[in-house]
């Protein structure tokens, strides 16, 4: 029975009696097709603990941030590695030719903005922004009066609150004490008062408002800003020039096309010059190139 069963064996694997004793020392690989197994990959990422065998990607050498420092990771290993030192820059405090402490500056950029956005519809003088703020942070240069440039931005700014809220403008002084005791009265009645802001010195006046820091003197102002920025007078003038905006962008889109269809009359001749005489037509005219 056993004969019988090894005789079989042969014939399947067709083998004869000389690789018999081959066969009887086969190993485990035997009857297997090798060629059937897959083979693995020579680029697979081999690990052992935390490092690699291959080079990292692209995107896993980046900068990692960890407890708040930069560290690029190491080429063999996912441990990162050297910190990165980054420069320190240098604070800009000097805002249009006036001086100012690290923390005013956000307030300064923003009262220069303000005027010189609406320096048509509040008459703000050019030069004046810059002045204003070059006398605020003069600090004890200030004489016995507010200068005249920085009284006349304050008295202009209260005009238009007042108008807004249907108040006979006032006819302030430059040298007086009312434009300044009024500013305070508007500080009082706002609902989103900062606590920065100096109430008390301002009801004194001119001699108040002297004690007032640069940086509180900047609040005063950009509080007037922000109070005029919600008038009706500034609204509509916003709303004009968008108007005015989009009519300049139209107008623009007409006048491409009346170019380009201009060009395709002329014929496939003048294809090639097409570009440059659309491009210098538009600023010939003073178009901005609007697709």
């Amino acid at each position: 029975m056993k004969e019988h069963k090894k005789g079989n064996i042969k014939r399947a694997l067709g083998t004869d009696d000389g690789t018999d004793g081959l066969l009887a020392q086969g190993d485990d690989n035997t009857g297997t097709d090798l060629n059937a197994l897959l083979p693995v990959p020579i680029s697979k990422k081999l690990k052992k603990g935390n490092h690699r065998v291959n080079d990292m990607t692209a995107d896993e050498k980046c900068p990692v941030e960890i407890k708040g420092e930069l560290h690029i990771r190491n080429e063999s290993t996912d441990v990162p590695g050297t910190k990165i030192e980054l420069p320190i820059g240098t604070p800009v405090t000097d805002i249009a030719g006036a001086e100012l402490e690290v923390d005013d500056v956000g307030s300064a950029l923003q009262f220069h903005e303000f005027c010189r956005t609406f320096a048509e519809v509040l008459k703000i003088r050019k030069g004046q922004p810059e002045k204003v703020l070059q006398v605020i942070t003069g600090g004890g240069r200030i004489g016995r009066e507010v200068p005249s440039v920085v009284a006349d931005l304050h008295i202009s700014l209260l005009s238009v609150i007042q108008e807004d809220r249907e108040e006979n403008p006032s006819d302030y002084s430059r040298n007086g004490d009312a434009w300044i005791i009024d500013t305070g009265k508007y500080i009082s009645e706002s609902t989103v008062i900062s606590k920065e802001l100096p109430v008390d010195c301002l009801s004194q006046g001119v001699l108040g408002y002297k004690k007032l820091s640069p940086s509180l003197k900047l609040h005063v102002l950009n509080f007037l800003c922000d109070e005029a920025l919600s008038t009706t007078t500034l609204k509509n003038w916003v709303l004009k020039q968008h108007e005015s905006a989009t009519e300049r962008k139209v107008a623009a889109r007409e006048k491409f096309r009346a170019v380009k269809e201009k060009v395709r009359e002329l014929g496939q001749p003048f294809l090639c010059v097409s570009s440059h005489l659309l491009f210098f037509t538009l600023i010939n005219n003073h178009f901005p190139l609007v697709l």
